[in-house]
């Protein structure tokens, strides 16, 4: 049995240092876009697609939308 690759797993610490930096790198817009309770929902897809589309992952994408990350695998892959 071979044992995972450590390096492919994030920890707490990676994850609160790429969700600093991708919640700098968004505009007003786009934070109150990518909430849960946005009920523009096609404009929220359309952007989480985008940043999934541009090598965000899916599990930050959930982290910081509050959306599940089977909700935002469904999203990236309709």
């Amino acid at each position: 049995m071979m044992k995972p690759n450590k390096s492919i797993f994030l920890t707490r610490e990676d994850y609160k240092i790429m969700e600093g930096i991708f919640l700098k790198s968004l505009s007003a817009r786009e934070k109150k876009t990518l909430q849960k309770l946005n009920p523009f929902r096609r404009e929220r897809n359309d952007l989480i697609r985008q940043f999934s589309g541009r090598g965000v992952r899916q599990s930050l994408l959930a982290h910081v939308s509050g959306i599940s990350t089977a909700q935002i695998g469904r999203i990236v892959g309709a």
